[in-house]
């Protein structure tokens, strides 16, 4: 849903009125040159940088709790 959402703000020009984050944390580790050279999935850096915090976010757990399903069915047999 929020690709959808990024996708539409890029399209449409309209996007949320970010605060500068230029000599912050997160400004430091969009403008890194393993962000800029493996994330670049959208113009806008606030955007890819959510992208990457919602794949971790939900894809790390996700990969886990299938290792554990597989893992635990092996055991039981």
């Amino acid at each position: 849903m929020s690709q959808i959402i990024f996708i539409t703000f890029e399209t449409t020009g309209w996007l949320p009125n970010y605060r500068e984050i230029d000599g912050t944390l997160f400004g430091r580790i969009t403008e890194s040159s393993i962000f800029i050279d493996w994330f670049t999935f959208y113009e806008t850096p606030q955007l890819n940088l959510l992208t990457v915090f919602f794949g971790v976010f939900f894809l790390v757990p996700g990969i886990i709790s299938a290792l554990k399903n597989v893992f635990s069915r092996n055991s039981s047999k």
